[in-house]
């Protein structure tokens, strides 16, 4: 986080405890908070006033983040790794699965995450051979001709 979007995390948490948004405040917090999105900064500051009245501070910010990023992980649909991914070697295959789950941890849907997964490590995405699960993902709401 920079001190510009520490300050923008500041100004919503002074619209709802009055404190005041300085530059060396915002400085304070981009060094405490290096590592977290601004938006899921903001999602936190909102979430803390919604369950507590004492100021948010840098530690409660990364206290939700840890949370929500545990929740989200918790909740991804297993996905089969694309076959050619056999044939690489196992950097290769750890690569695709951190991807993956940066990228649902990012908020891609897990079709998203699959296809830069693939890309990043350089293996075709194979839609006919993925996991089920994946295949749903990509057709919910569409129709889907007979063959």
């Amino acid at each position: 986080m920079t001190p510009a979007e520490a300050a923008v995390v500041l100004t919503v948490a002074a619209s709802f405890d009055r404190r005041t948004v300085d530059e060396s405040a915002a400085q304070a917090w981009a060094a405490a908070l290096p590592e977290v999105a601004v938006e899921a900064a903001r999602d936190a500051v909102v979430a803390h006033y919604r369950e507590k009245r004492d100021w948010v501070m840098p530690a409660d910010i990364r206290y939700f983040v840890r949370r929500a990023r545990a929740k989200r992980l918790s909740e991804m649909p297993p996905v089969d790794p694309p076959p050619a991914l056999a044939e690489r070697s196992p950097r290769a295959s750890i690569a695709w699965t951190r991807t993956v789950q940066e990228r649902w941890l990012a908020g891609d849907p897990i079709d998203v995450a699959y296809r830069t997964a693939c890309e990043r490590v350089g293996v075709p995405v194979p839609i006919a051979s993925t996991s089920a699960r994946l295949i749903r993902s990509l057709t919910i709401g569409q129709e889907v001709p007979d063959e």
